[in-house]
Formats: C-alpha cells, sequence, structure tokens
C-alpha cells in the first residue's frame, strides 16, 4: 500500500509485510531502551544533535546530548553492558551543533560547540573548544579560552562538521552560521595548524545559512570536498590548489526548498556515494553517475521532515533510512519513517512498529553502535517551549528457525 502523499520516482515506496512466510522478509524488533539505558529525559533540545563519540577509546559509545539553553548538556560515558552514566554537564548556552575530533593530536577526541548570538544581536559570543585531559580523575574535558581563535563573535552557530579539510593529518572545523541579523554571519572553515585554528577567507564558503554539513571525497579524487545545507544548498568541492567551488546549483543539488539534513551513503552498493536530503516537505535520494554528477532518483513527500540518519538495521548489508518528523499543523508529534532497503537502494518498503514518539516535536537523529547492534539516538524537542522525550531506538535480530 502506497503511503498517502508519496511521490516515487523510480522506487517503490509500500508498507512492509512481514509474516515470516516463505519468501517473506522477517523484520528485526525495535526496543526503546532509553530508559534502561540511563539516557531518558524529557527535555526541549530544539538545536543540538546528539553528538556520538568515543571520548575514552574503549571501544564503546559515549554521548553528548543538548538541552538547548534551559540547562547544560550532558555527557554520558557508555559502558559495555549498555548503562550511561553521566559524568559532565557544561554550562548552560545557547549551545547549538557540537562536532567531535581529536584537534590537539593527543589521540583523544575533543569537542567543538558554536553558540547562537541572541539572534543576531550580539558580537561577543564565543563558540566553545573543550580539549580533553585524558588523565583527569574529575571532568574529562575542559573549556579553552577563546577557542584557539575559533570564536566567531557575531555568527549564529547552528552546526559543526570536524574533518580534515586539507588532508594534512589534523582536525578542522566547518561552522554553518544562521542569516544574518545585525551582525554578520556567514559559515566558517577553520583550519587546524595543531595548536590555532585559521579561517580561510572564502567568497565561496563564507555564505549564510549553513544548517547541516557533510563532508567526503565524493569525486574521489583525493581532496576533501562537504555538503552543506543551505538557501540554496552548497556542494564544496575541494580544487587542486586548495581552493573550494560551490556546484551544488550547477548538479541539480538544490532544490527550491532547501535541506535540513544531508547524509552521503553508497546506498545503492554500485560504489559510488549517493546523497539523502532532508527538507520539510521532501526526502530526496541523488544517485552518483560514477562520474562526478547526481540524478534525483527519489523524491518523497514527508510530513514535517526534519533530519535522516542510515544503518543496517536487519543486517541485510545496505543501508535502511530513519527519517525524523517534528510537529505540522496537529496537536501531536508526527510519527517517524524506517525505510528499509530492498538492496538496490532504490526500492524501499516502510518499517511496522516504530516506537513512536506522541509527545514533543521531532529534532534530530544520529546512528550508533549499542551493545553489537545498530541503534538510532533520536530527540524530540524540535519547537520552541516544547519537550520531548530522547529515544534510543534498537533492532533486535529476528528469531532463527
Amino acid at each position: 500500500m502506497l503511503r498517502r502523499g508519496s511521490l516515487v520516482l523510480g522506487v517503490t515506496v509500500a508498507a512492509l509485510a512481514c509474516v515470516g512466510s516463505a519468501g517473506a522478509a522477517v523484520q528485526p524488533t525495535a526496543r526503546d531502551v532509553a530508559s534502561t539505558a540511563g539516557i531518558a529525559a524529557n527535555v526541549n533540545d530544539l538545536y543540538g544533535s546528539p553528538l556520538v563519540l568515543d571520548y575514552d577509546n574503549d571501544g564503546v559509545s559515549d554521548l553528548l546530548l543538548s538541552r538547548h539553553q534551559v540547562a547544560g548538556a550532558q555527557l554520558f560515558h557508555g559502558s559495555a553492558d549498555g548503562s550511561f552514566a553521566l559524568v559532565q554537564t557544561l554550562p548552560v548556552a545557547d549551545r547549538h551543533g557540537c562536532g567531535a575530533g581529536d584537534f590537539d593530536g593527543d589521540g583523544y577526541a575533543d569537542i567543538y560547540c558554536a553558540l547562537g548570538a541572541d539572534d543576531g544581536t550580539s558580537a561577543t559570543k564565543a563558540n566553545e573548544l573543550w580539549l580533553q585531559d585524558p588523565q583527569s580523575t574529575g571532568a574529562p574535558f575542559a573549556l579553552v579560552d577563546g577557542a584557539w581563535g575559533a570564536v566567531d563573535p557575531t555568527g549564529r552557530g547552528r552546526v559543526v562538521s570536524a574533518f580534515d579539510a586539507n588532508e594534512d593529518g589534523l582536525t578542522d572545523l566547518f561552522v554553518g552560521n544562521a542569516v544574518k541579523n545585525v551582525y554578520p554571519s556567514p559559515n566558517r572553515l577553520y583550519l587546524n595548524t595543531g595548536t590555532r585554528f585559521v579561517e580561510v577567507v572564502s567568497s565561496v564558503i563564507n555564505k549564510s545559512r549553513g544548517l547541516c554539513a557533510a563532508p567526503a571525497d565524493y569525486d574521489e579524487d583525493g581532496d576533501m570536498d562537504f555538503f552543506a545545507c543551505g538557501t540554496p544548498n552548497h556542494l564544496y568541492r575541494q580544487n587542486a590548489d586548495g581552493g573550494w567551488t560551490d556546484l551544488g546549483k550547477a548538479l541539480g543539488l538544490s532544490p527550491e526548498q532547501p535541506s535540513r539534513d544531508a547524509d552521503w551513503v553508497d546506498i545503492d552498493r554500485d560504489g559510488d556515494l549517493d546523497l539523502v536530503q532532508t527538507s520539510v516537505k521532501t526526502l530526496r535520494i541523488f544517485y552518483s553517475d560514477g562520474a562526478g554528477g547526481f540524478s534525483l532518483g527519489l523524491a518523497r513527500t514527508v510530513v514535517a521532515g526534519r533530519a535522516a540518519s542510515l544503518a543496517d538495521v536487519d543486517a541485510d548489508g545496505d543501508d535502511d533510512l530513519y527519517v525524523v518528523q517534528s510537529k505540522s499543523n496537529t496537536a501531536s508529534n508526527m510519527p517517524d519513517i524506517l525505510m528499509m532497503n530492498s538492496g538496490d537502494g532504490r526500492t524501499f518498503t516502510d518499517y511496522v512498529g516504530l516506537p513512536r514518539a506522541t509527545t514533543g516535536s521531532g529534532s534530530s537523529v544520529e546512528t550508533m553502535d549499542y551493545l553489537g547492534r545498530p541503534a538510532f539516538v533520536v530527540t524530540n524537542g524540535g519547537a520552541a517551549s516544547v519537550n520531548g522525550p530522547r529515544q534510543l531506538i534498537v533492532f533486535d535480530p529476528p528469531p532463527t528457525g
């Protein structure tokens, strides 16, 4: 049965019927284990996607979870038994996206967070650099005054992506900002020197409105590129001389409605990276042609699209797609969608029985490993003054035999 309002181009979207009969797939069982894991809360996390990291290199995922401007973000240490323990609470701030990377080269993850600027009316705020001291017996992370030069005092910080932009072995930063109000608020690219961040001043990159950032060497030329959601969307291709060219419009990756989230993935398993874009009304998959170009292969209508993430939840070798929906014109949180990949990356079936958050407003989702199984961390406080539950949705394999 086609979902009401679905627009399908070259794909099939239908309800998944899994009864275990001959020839029928048997779906894994989805459970929300946030309470038993110790991270459950009913909070407002309008900004700040869950940050999944392994800060102590013990092979178990840890979490930094937002409580935007109401309470401090919480750092949870994950244990091998599936439980999480609160180890540090960051100060209350207009903290939005955070990214993790080994900025100081000591082999341990550090954290950088982008802050808002009082709706663009402040010129004195400072983004945060939290360096880890692995020998500390107290809080693992300490705030660095001046953030190594990446304070961005007027930027209305929204998202952070930490990656090696210039292939020198050091972790750099892209900071996406909201549009200007009173003071300048362009997107920023900071290169890491090992002890300081130096901004790349570029009319190509210093555009306004960065709602997402997804780095990847999409054209496989050995140089890192990255996609950024904006108005329009941007695909920043790195040139041989280290400069950047924005190919978002030229390659057809900037539809009329700007994206809120994006992910690179080889969803059709042909060896090339495809691009998944999530906007308020449409989920799109652009398939790579293997020669640096893309074609739109799926455009699915959603009600209130907010974010998406990917994981192989049924362990069949291909990536499945979780889509978070927020409040629409209804009183309740819209149900999220889990699109199960049939194997070709072009035909999907909807998972039946996904745990639903009926309160709050869908905000964000990130993929993580939980006890050796794929899981999604989902937040639901995605509207001003609206609280919603945190979810940790894990997938148990179906019974054998």
